[in-house]
């Protein structure tokens, strides 16, 4: 997600990887991690679609699990990792970021009503 800042758990607190679990659902309470998830949460809401790029981080498959609760368009971009059923629940997967890009490319033109939009090369 794009956002005009990022917040990182070391803004939060020292030694954040060490973090117990009590320490951190301290942690979430703070302000710093409020203010970066309402980021988060209002950048979810707001996008026209979901991309899980693989390999991703903890938090990337529950934000691609609200988008789909959400009724938005779901892709993964997949690598060599660890096969995984639930996969499944996508609207589309692909190796290759052209297709995936093809893909996001017909999703905007569905959803603006357009006949096709014209690539950059004309």
């Amino acid at each position: 997600m794009r956002r005009p800042y990022i917040v990182a758990s070391s803004d939060i607190g020292p030694n954040w990887r060490e973090w117990t679990p009590n320490e951190l659902i301290k942690a979430l309470d703070h302000p710093i991690a409020r203010m970066g998830f309402r980021a988060d949460m209002n950048a979810l809401e707001a996008c026209d679609l979901c991309v899980l790029v693989m390999p991703c981080g903890r938090s990337a498959p529950l934000e691609r699990g609200h988008a789909i609760v959400k009724g938005k368009p779901t892709a993964i971009l997949l690598d060599d990792g660890e096969p995984e059923l639930m996969y499944g629940m996508a609207d589309f997967l692909t190796c290759e970021l052209t297709t995936l890009c093809a893909w996001a490319k017909g999703i905007w033109e569905d959803a603006l009503g357009l006949e096709g939009i014209p690539d950059a090369d004309g």
